[in-house]
């Protein structure tokens, strides 16, 4: 099975060399975003996918939604909420292993055209409706 990142830099990459056609582990962020954008491969893979079309927001009634930014306070609430001893937590984690999803998020994009910003905006814009996003 060829993986997305060959898939991408086939389509989108000039001149792209056999290395990066054979592994496809090297894809730029304007490459992706071209790719999600134009194709529609979010159909496909749930990581991709807007949320909405996961969490169908409007045929569910949500009692709590929370958010990747508030994560360790949410999931304290959720756990208080459900009786769940005090004593357990939802896990931590130091700057040495924590995820970095937001560190760096301006300079990201860099690379990614206007134009193609506008259309992922506009891609994700239901979400950003949805839950709470500016």
């Amino acid at each position: 099975m060829e993986t997305y990142g060959r898939q991408i830099i086939r389509r989108y990459r000039v001149n792209a060399s056999r290395e990066s056609l054979r592994c496809g582990d090297d894809v730029r962020i304007d490459e992706f975003v071209r790719y999600v954008v134009d194709t529609g491969r979010f159909q496909t893979d749930v990581h991709w996918t807007p949320q909405h079309r996961l969490c169908q927001p409007c045929a569910l009634s949500y009692d709590f939604v929370g958010h990747y930014e508030t994560l360790w306070t949410d999931a304290d609430y959720v756990l208080g909420k459900l009786g769940v001893d005090a004593r357990v937590r939802f896990p931590r984690w130091t700057k040495d292993n924590r995820t970095t999803t937001t560190h760096g998020f301006d300079s990201a994009f860099v690379g990614v055209t206007a134009e193609y910003m506008k259309r992922l905006k506009k891609f994700y814009s239901q979400d950003y409706a949805f839950f709470g996003y500016t």
